[in-house]
């Protein structure tokens, strides 16, 4: 594991009196998106694992999911971004550090999530 990742979630997860944080805040967080089309994720509907995330989760409209470093970021941890609460359960081959991707489903997914770009931002971590 690299070092500054290793540091920053030992830093993020041990409160000053040495006791584990179940919340903590991280800045400057690369935030992108996606949709479980094969550009995105590589996959084809005829695949069996097309729609389902590295939890097992399989993929509805409306599910509000993260992709995140497993590293930094618990899976299953709830994630907040701009006031919006996810779920991290999905990872991916392009996350590492400092960034986190957005799932985006319904019509229109692969364009509303190319639409979203790519921004910086703060986000709270709640771990499960």
């Amino acid at each position: 594991m690299c070092k500054a990742i290793l540091a920053l979630t030992l830093a993020a997860s041990i409160s000053a009196a040495g006791t584990p944080r179940r919340t903590f805040t991280l800045t400057n967080v690369r935030i992108t998106a996606y949709c479980i089309c094969e550009k995105c994720c590589g996959k084809t509907p005829d695949d069996p694992l097309y729609g389902v995330t590295a939890t097992g989760h399989r993929i509805q409209d409306g599910d509000r999911i993260v992709a995140v470093d497993r590293r930094l970021i618990p899976l299953y941890s709830t994630v907040i971004i701009g006031g919006v609460s996810y779920l991290a359960l999905d990872t991916g081959g392009a996350i590492k550090g400092r960034r986190i991707d957005v799932l985006v489903t319904g019509p229109d997914a692969h364009r509303r999530a190319m639409a979203m770009g790519v921004r910086r931002g703060t986000v709270v971590v709640k771990k499960k």
